[in-house]
């Protein structure tokens, strides 16, 4: 019997429930539920909704083998694997081509990052993606995150002064505090640009010492 079989078995005993309540729950037949735990592989949108129900029952055990499983059928798939993330697919795409048009597309960017960044910091074995999938994501969305680090925040800390009848200090701080991202990515930009001045220095001293 193979681990994922022991697994859906586990959770609808753990559950409590019959397999007909446990294929309602997941809007399947009862055919169905009888065929995976008779060793047919459930397709990725069950193989989902099965690790979301484990995680949201505190089973994480269980939740690691479907989690697998589903990383197991969608590899690095980026056209998505379930009708759920077919139609996000298409949202981010959509807004990404006509961000000319999208008021708040610099905020969205920032929160696509801060959640791949919790998922990357996320210890419960329990990731639908590989681990090298997101830390690819990660450094691209930095990448495209940083350029004009200070600029963006100081825009986000005027719109945010104007929005809440705050200082523009005030907000600034408050930018910082809630895009701890924004702040490594500032400290990072000035580093760079010291160790560029001083390489500028660095070569001026050096012509100057040969004139």
């Amino acid at each position: 019997m193979s681990d994922l079989v022991i697994a859906i078995k586990q959770l609808r005993e753990q559950l409590g429930e019959s397999q007909q309540a446990f294929a309602t729950r997941l809007g399947l037949s009862v055919r169905a539920i009888a065929n995976y735990e008779a060793g047919r592989k459930p397709t990725p949108a069950v193989l989902a909704q099965l690790a979301q129900i484990s995680y949201d029952f505190g089973t994480k055990e269980v939740a690691r083998v479907f989690t697998r499983s589903y990383r197991e059928a969608c590899g690095s798939r980026l056209a998505g694997c379930t009708a759920e993330e077919q139609a996000l697919v298409r949202m981010v795409l959509y807004l990404a081509r006509n961000k000319h048009l999208v008021p708040n597309w610099y905020e969205i960017r920032l929160a696509l990052l801060t959640g791949i960044e919790a998922i990357s910091a996320d210890k419960s074995g329990t990731r639908m993606t590989n681990a090298e999938d997101i830390a690819t994501a990660l450094e691209e969305g930095h990448r495209l995150v940083a350029r004009n680090t200070q600029e963006r925040i100081t825009k986000l800390a005027r719109e945010r002064a104007k929005k809440t009848s705050t200082t523009f200090w005030a907000a600034y701080e408050d930018v910082i505090a809630t895009h701890p991202h924004l702040q490594r990515e500032l400290l990072k930009d000035i580093e760079q640009d010291s160790q560029k001045d001083e390489k500028l220095a660095s070569t001026r001293t050096a012509r100057r010492e040969k004139k």
